[in-house]
C-alpha cells in the first residue's frame, strides 16, 4: 500500500539524507587519513616516548653525551614528556658520595684514611674496609663496588651478600663493606698493587650488575679473572664519562702491599 508524506515530512527526510550523506563522507574521509598516516611510520605528533628510549639505551651502553643530547632535544619539546624530566634530573643532578677506607693494622687502633686518593703500604697481617656514606643524596642511588689485588683476582665487595645484606637501589645512608667489623679484607702474601673501583650512580647500570652477580658466583679463579676483565673494560666506560653528567661518580682506591717474605728471606734476617 502506498505511502503518502505532507510537505513538512518530505523536507524532514531529506535533511536526515542530506545528513547521513555527509557523515558517511566525513567517516570515508578520516578512515583514509588515519590509513595514509599509519603508512608514513610511526607518528611524528607523539616522538617523545621514541626519544626517552633511545636516551635510555644510549644511557645503558654508556654513550653518556648522546643520552644527555637526546635528553636536551626533548626537554626543548613544547610538550615535556616526564620520562624525559626524569632522565634529565638522573643524568645531572649533583650526587656526592664520600667513601672512605679504614685500615686496621696489626696491634694498632682503627684508622681512616682522609681519603680516596691516599695510597698506604700494608702488609697481609693489616685489615681494611671501606665506608659509603650516600646522605647526601637526592633518592635512592646504585652502588658498585669491585676489588683486585696483588695476586691478580677479582672480588665483588658490592653488590654481593657475602659482603653486605643490602642490596640496589641504596637509600641515602651510610653503609660499612664488608659490613660485618669481623669479615675485614686482608691484602694477600703476593707484594704487588690493591685496587679498589667505586661507581655510584642514580640509575641502574645493567651491564656491571650482570657482572657482578656472574663474578660473585664464579668458582674458577681463571675464568674470575677473565670475568674481571670485562668488569675493567666497563669500567673504563664509566671512568670516561663527560662532565656534564653529575649523576654518576666514579673513584678509585690504591695501596700498595709489601707481601710477605719467604721463609729464604727471613731466615736471611
Amino acid at each position: 500500500m502506498a505511502e503518502f508524506y505532507s510537505s513538512r515530512q518530505r523536507k524532514k527526510r531529506a535533511r536526515q539524507k542530506r545528513f547521513g550523506i555527509v557523515l558517511a563522507v566525513a567517516i570515508c574521509l578520516l578512515a583514509v587519513c588515519l590509513l595514509a598516516l599509519s603508512k608514513r611510520g610511526p607518528s611524528r605528533l607523539t616522538p617523545l616516548p621514541n626519544l626517552a628510549q633511545r636516551a635510555v639505551e644510549a644511557r645503558d651502553a654508556a654513550q653518556y653525551d648522546r643520552a644527555l643530547q637526546l635528553v636536551k632535544d626533548g626537554l626543548n619539546h613544547p610538550s615535556v614528556a616526564p620520562a624525559i624530566q626524569l632522565l634529565s634530573d638522573e643524568l645531572q643532578q649533583d650526587l656526592k658520595p664520600d667513601i672512605r677506607p679504614y685500615y686496621l693494622r696489626k696491634r694498632a687502633l682503627p684508622a681512616r684514611s682522609p681519603g680516596l686518593e691516599s695510597r698506604p703500604r700494608l702488609t697481609p697481617d693489616d685489615k681494611f674496609y671501606f665506608k659509603v656514606n650516600l646522605i647526601g643524596a637526592l633518592h635512592p642511588c646504585y652502588v658498585y663496588v669491585f676489588l683486585v689485588d696483588s695476586a691478580g683476582d677479582w672480588t665483588v665487595l658490592f653488590p654481593d651478600k657475602a659482603y653486605a645484606p643490602n642490596h640496589n637501589p641504596l637509600s641515602p645512608a651510610s653503609y660499612q663493606l664488608p659490613d660485618n667489623i669481623g669479615k675485614e679484607l686482608r691484602p694477600p702474601d703476593t707484594p704487588g698493587e690493591e685496587k679498589a673501583f667505586f661507581v655510584v650512580a642514580y640509575w641502574r647500570i645493567s651491564a656491571l650488575e650482570e657482572l657482578a652477580a656472574a663474578l660473585a658466583t664464579e668458582t674458577s679463579s681463571a675464568r674470575a679473572r677473565a670475568l674481571g676483565q670485562q668488569v675493567l673494560k666497563r669500567l673504563q666506560l664509566e671512568f670516561a664519562k663527560p662532565a656534564g653528567i653529575h649523576g654518576l661518580k666514579v673513584g678509585t682506591w690504591e695501596s700498595a702491599n709489601t707481601g710477605r717474605p719467604s721463609i729464604q728471606e727471613a731466615e736471611k734476617h
